[in-house]
């Protein structure tokens, strides 16, 4: 077997190629605007720092949505 593919029957195999799939530009605009969201709440508190520890609840419901829509591809 090829150390770099496989016959792609293994679902293991093809998990890991459905998670390198690009993602779509509407998920990807929807991204980008809880993003913007999340900072420009992050700018009226004046917080300095995105970090939970900073911003304590404030901006809460924000950046559940950037995380929820900007989530690590692995």
């Amino acid at each position: 077997m090829w150390p770099f593919g496989g016959s792609g029957t293994d679902s293991k195999e093809s998990s890991s190629t459905d998670a390198m799939k690009p993602i779509s530009r509407e998920a990807r605009v929807k991204c980008w605007d809880s993003r913007d969201a999340f900072f420009a709440c992050l700018d009226a508190e004046k917080i300095a720092s995105p970090s939970s520890n900073e911003r304590g609840d404030r901006c809460a419901a924000q950046a559940t949505a950037y995380e929820a829509n900007c989530a690590k591809r692995l």
